[in-house]
């Protein structure tokens, strides 16, 4: 796998905080605004069910009966938004048009219940009216059109989501900027350590400017560029050590030491002044 900056991780990793936070707040958002549309229509049909269901039982003729039929025509739009019906044993005291055939019911934990038939959804209430005189027990339901509550809420979620993608996008880029601004001296410092050379005992990383968080790093290759030319002296001193010995043994059997050494002893000279200067 290739390696990645660590901008380029700082920037997903805000990408994924916003991208969660985003998910949250919008799934709490809709769920909360979903809620209260659909509590909004429930409490506009239990206003008139208040309205209607008093009519109804005090409608226990056929005479009266017909002039609520009037009135209940009168409530009901001709979009058919808004559906009133009475349902009973007694077809005198009916009203309203039955379900098509197939309309699928699904109750609620509220007392409310959809109807579903075709491309049409429908939220209803019911309740009971008790008989009276000519008209038996009965049950009022009021339904009202909940196409425009589905399409508010797709609406809705599809707004949530640009929302939210724009502000992961508007995080993840911002991130980017902040990243590379505040990595700005990690990358002077590495520039400036490819550049160094560990026979050039004068060089140093620069220490000006620099965050508090890479000072100790400095100090860090300071120490090491002065350790290196010193390991490696040390090692060359032990060498030549190695060295003057066996020519000291050779040249001892043949009698003319001084002169043998004279080279050795110069080289080792040298390397002793270089490590007096590194350190």
């Amino acid at each position: 796998m290739a390696a990645r900056s660590i901008a380029v991780h700082l920037t997903m990793a805000f990408a994924a905080t916003a991208a969660a936070v985003c998910t949250v707040t919008g799934l709490s958002i809709y769920m909360f605004q979903v809620n209260e549309l659909h509590r909004h229509q429930r409490a506009e049909l239990l206003a008139r069910q208040a309205i209607v269901l008093p009519l109804v039982e005090r409608a226990g003729t056929p005479r009266y009966w017909e002039l609520l039929s009037d009135k209940l025509e009168s409530f009901s739009p001709a979009d058919g938004a808004v559906r009133f019906r009475v349902i009973g044993p007694d077809p005198r005291f009916g009203f309203g048009e039955p379900w098509p055939d197939g309309a699928r019911v699904q109750h609620n934990s509220d007392r409310s219940y959809f109807v579903r038939f075709g491309d049409k959804t429908f939220l209803a209430v019911e309740s009971l009216a008790p008989a009276r005189d000519e008209r038996p027990a009965s049950r009022l339901v009021i339904a009202s059109d909940y196409g425009p509550i589905l399409a508010s809420r797709r609406m809705l979620g599809a707004w949530i989501l640009l929302v939210s993608i724009l502000g992961v996008a508007a995080t993840a880029g911002l991130a980017w900027l902040i990243a590379r601004r505040g990595l700005q001296p990690l990358r002077r410092l590495t520039r400036s350590a490819s550049s160094l050379n560990p026979n050039d005992l004068g060089l140093r990383l620069p220490a000006r400017d620099l965050p508090t968080e890479l000072e100790g790093m400095t100090r860090l290759a300071a120490w090491l560029l002065v350790q290196t030319p010193l390991a490696r002296v040390a090692m060359r001193l032990l060498q030549l050590a190695d060295a003057e010995g066996r020519v000291v043994a050779t040249w001892k059997r043949a009698g003319d030491t001084d002169v043998a050494l004279a080279p050795l002893r110069a080289l080792a000279d040298a390397e002793h002044e270089g490590i007096q200067r590194a350190a």
